[in-house]
């Protein structure tokens, strides 16, 4: 993997906190989006981390909170594969 879209419910004034991480045998984590400290509002395009070409085979998403109530939102996420030359 080389990116990870992850789009939350947005409502133009709610942002998320959380943290995304990525393992190849779901035993050893490696973060690869820490927003932990987000403030900037959700919307409808979401937001894109790209990282390292890193091989892996599971996705972890940690939503901590989101401004507006108690629950938390993933509309979509995607994991998307770096091209090879």
């Amino acid at each position: 993997l080389d990116r990870i879209h992850l789009r939350t419910f947005w409502d133009g004034t709610r942002y998320y906190q959380y943290l995304v991480e990525v393992s190849e045998d779901g035993q050893q984590w490696q973060s690869v989006a820490d927003q932990r400290a987000n403030t900037r509002p959700a919307d409808a395009d979401g937001a894109l981390f790209r990282f390292p070409v890193t091989a892996a085979r599971y996705v972890r998403v940690t939503l901590f909170r989101n401004r507006a109530t108690p629950g938390v939102h993933i509309v979509e996420l995607a994991a998307v594969a770096a091209v090879r030359p």
